[in-house]
């Protein structure tokens, strides 16, 4: 019995690992990875889809969207809904990337200049997989995926 419980633990996506760093800022095995909406976004704290009702196409960049500390990386869609494909993050594209920090109060955001995400499925109301590669600028950083899993979230919505 113990044999088939672990068969089926590894059985489940691979992790998401995301190498690089934007500002100083890592995300490393991110806890947190949702899709829905307009949006894909990872962050370093365990949050559940609730917690997500803080994501937005546009943030004020004088104040924080969370009472809470948090690093992450957002994709927007210009549509209501995400899509499969494979989408430029550069200029004035369809798909914009932003790399996001709260840390004590302070919001940081810095806003992709080149690279591409890749959705390659998609379930409805289910797993997303994929992968990325964004720069932010040669002096800023940049974020790499070479496989990510997202879940479903139904709180992600367009505003």
């Amino acid at each position: 019995m113990l044999s088939i419980v672990l068969a089926l633990v590894g059985c489940g996506p691979d992790p998401t690992v995301i190498s690089g760093e934007v500002d100083g800022y890592p995300l490393g095995e991110p806890l947190t990875a949702y899709w829905g909406g307009p949006f894909v976004i990872f962050v370093d704290e365990g949050l559940d889809c609730y917690d997500m009702s803080f994501v937005r196409r546009t943030y004020d960049a004088a104040a924080s969207p969370t009472d809470f500390d948090f690093v992450g990386l957002q994709f927007g869609f210009d549509e209501t809904e995400t899509i499969e494909g494979n989408f430029s993050v550069a200029g004035d594209a369809a798909v914009a990337a932003k790399a996001m920090a709260v840390q004590g109060g302070a919001f940081v955001e810095n806003h992709g200049r080149d690279g591409n995400l890749q959705i390659k499925t998609m379930e409805s109301g289910g797993v997303m997989e994929g992968s990325f590669d964004i720069s932010f600028g040669d002096d800023v950083g940049s974020y790499k995926a070479d496989y990510f899993s997202a879940e479903y979230c139904n709180n992600l919505v367009r505003n």
